[in-house]
């Protein structure tokens, strides 16, 4: 379990505050509390670049609108594609 939460916490998922949250009360649900801050000292330069990188691509997704088919760009854009395109 231990190694799932260090993966996790380096990828840039949309809730990593609460994956890290949950890692950091892992790890300091054991009897030995001197491992845990360690531990977590270990991890969290790759937590900060992964949440930055998280909040970065939130950011860059915040006007794509998902759901659209995909369609040849073309002249005769109907009002928001043209829009969407720039976004992409």
């Amino acid at each position: 379990l231990r190694n799932i939460y260090q993966r996790a916490v380096c990828l840039p998922t949309s809730h990593i505050e609460r994956l890290w949250q949950d890692y950091d009360l892992f790890e300091h649900s054991f009897e030995n509390k001197s491992l845990a801050p360690e531990l977590m000292a270990q991890f969290h330069p790759r937590y900060l670049a992964a949440k930055q990188d998280s909040k970065e691509r939130q950011r860059r997704r915040r006007n794509l609108q998902t759901n659209l088919l995909a369609v040849p760009v073309n002249p005769g854009f109907r009002t928001g594609e043209e829009e969407q395109v720039r976004q992409w």
